[in-house]
C-alpha cells in the first residue's frame, strides 16, 4: 500500500464517466472500509493520481479526454506513480483489449457488467499483495556470498557491489525472496511488469545472462530449471 501516515484506510481512485456506475462503486467500496476519490474524465485522472497517490486505481477504459490505455501509460511511465496498481474496467471484452491492458502494466481487467463481489475480491487481492510486497521490501536477504538490500537497492557478492540495472535487481530480488522456487519466464514477466522495459519472455533470458555475468563467484546460485525457467538455489 502507498506509504501515507495520514491515511487510515486504503484509498481507491475511481476513474469513471458514468455517474451511476461511479455511485455504485462508491457505495460498494465504502461498505468494505475503503475510501474513494472519483474523477470522471481522462484529463483529470493522472492529475488525481499524482496528487492523491491512491493505493489502487479503478480505471474505466472508455473516457472523455484521454482513454484508459493512455492514462495507464502515464501512470506506469512516471517513476513517482509506476508502483500504483491499476484495475481496469471496460465493457469491451475483446482479447486484444485485455492483452493491451496487461502489456501496459495493469494488474487485472474486469468487464462490464460486473459483479460487485468479484470486483471487491480482485481489489482485496491487489491490496493484500501490495502489503506483502512492502513487508518483503524491508528485508535484507543473504544467500551465501550474495547480499541484497531492497531499501538501498544494492546487491553485493563477497562484499563487492554489483552494478545491476533496475530490472536486473528486480528479477534477482524476486528469485531471492522465494529462494528455491522455480519461476517460469511468464511468472517473472508478470511480477516485474511495468518496470520500464519491453516485457517479453525472451527478454527474461537476456536479463538472466546479464545477471549471471555480474554475479561472479555467486553465479552458481542462479540455476536454469529445464522446461520451467529459473531459480535462486541457496545450496
Amino acid at each position: 500500500m502507498v506509504d501515507d501516515p495520514n491515511r487510515s484506510r486504503p484509498l481507491v481512485l475511481v476513474v469513471e464517466d458514468d455517474p451511476d456506475i461511479a455511485q455504485l462503486l462508491k457505495i460498494t467500496l465504502a461498505k468494505e472500509s475503503l475510501d474513494v476519490f472519483w474523477v470522471d474524465t481522462g484529463t483529470d485522472a493522472f492529475s488525481a493520481v499524482q496528487e492523491k497517490r491512491p493505493d489502487v486505481v479503478l480505471l474505466d477504459l472508455m473516457l472523455p479526454g484521454q482513454n484508459g490505455f493512455q492514462i495507464c501509460t502515464s501512470i506506469k511511465e512516471s517513476p513517482a506513480t509506476s508502483h500504483i496498481p491499476v484495475l481496469m474496467i471496460s465493457a469491451r471484452n475483446q482479447e486484444k483489449d485485455i492483452l493491451e491492458g496487461y502489456e501496459l502494466g495493469i494488474d487485472d481487467y474486469i468487464t462490464k457488467p460486473f459483479s460487485p463481489k468479484v470486483l471487491v475480491a480482485k481489489l482485496r487481492r491487489i491490496l493484500d499483495r501490495d502489503k506483502e510486497d512492502i513487508s518483503r521490501a524491508n528485508q535484507t536477504i543473504e544467500l551465501g556470498s550474495l547480499t541484497l538490500d531492497p531499501k538501498s537497492r544494492e546487491a553485493r557478492v563477497d562484499g563487492e557491489a554489483m552494478t545491476l540495472t533496475k530490472t536486473e535487481f528486480d528479477i534477482l530480488f524476486l528469485l531471492a525472496v522465494d529462494r528455491g522456487k522455480a519461476f517460469s519466464r511468464s511468472e517473472i514477466v508478470d511480477a516485474i511488469r511495468g518496470k520500464n522495459f519491453s516485457v517479453t519472455e525472451r527478454s527474461i533470458d537476456f536479463q538472466i545472462v546479464g545477471i549471471r555475468r555480474k554475479m561472479g563467484s555467486a553465479k552458481a546460485l542462479l540455476e536454469t530449471v529445464r522446461g520451467i525457467g529459473y531459480r535462486l538455489n541457496p545450496k
